[in-house]
């Protein structure tokens, strides 16, 4: 829709302007501090979920807490179905499935286990928007935070690498995205 230039449109849009430069000026050093308090993976394979997960990152620093739990248990739910994938399998329809069969295969360990499982923990009641989530503002906070919290454990472990001559020494290349000559796709979110 084109913007309204009548006086009203331009009185309208003004206005708002000046709210939102309000609202981002009084949030802002809680905004910082929640961005700060996420820690997370500064690099993560270049995967089709990789720009899901980075706005999970902005939902949780900007208070949306709602939307930065369901974001986070998609791209866990994703990150899982990949890891299947990457592994030779067919992922089931079922998380706690998948999960259980990485485990089994001894792609994952009991920590990685618990650390998935905890991400999916109550994924029904929020992807559904039940009568038992959350609704007071410092519950859901905690709750959003546990999920970021968790979702950036799974991608550290999963995308984990260290530095090495001439690059980067991925510790689960088979998670990566494959490149020629050797090289793996990765998408930044390295604060400048």
């Amino acid at each position: 829709m084109d913007q309204d230039e009548s006086p009203a449109g331009i009185a309208m849009r003004a206005r708002l302007l000046a709210e939102f430069r309000q609202e981002c000026e009084a949030t802002a050093l809680e905004r910082v501090d929640r961005y700060l308090r996420v820690q997370h993976h500064l690099i993560v394979g270049d995967t089709p979920f990789a720009p899901a997960s980075a706005e999970c990152i902005a939902l949780f620093r900007d208070g949306h807490f709602y939307g930065c739990i369901s974001l986070s248990q998609a791209v866990g739910e994703a990150i899982v179905r990949h890891m299947c994938q990457s592994n030779q399998w067919r992922p089931a329809q079922d998380f706690e499935e998948n999960v259980r069969t990485l485990k089994q295969r001894e792609f994952i360990d009991e920590e990685v286990e618990g650390i998935l499982l905890g991400l999916w923990q109550s994924r029904n009641d929020y992807h559904h928007l039940n009568d038992n989530i959350a609704t007071d503002h410092a519950t859901l906070q905690d709750f959003a935070f546990a999920k970021i919290r968790a979702l950036t454990k799974i991608e550290t472990w999963v995308f984990g690498f260290s530095s090495g001559e001439g690059g980067l020494i991925l510790r689960h290349p088979q998670y990566w995205p494959k490149k020629s000559q050797g090289k793996a796709g990765a998408f930044l979110r390295i604060d400048l």
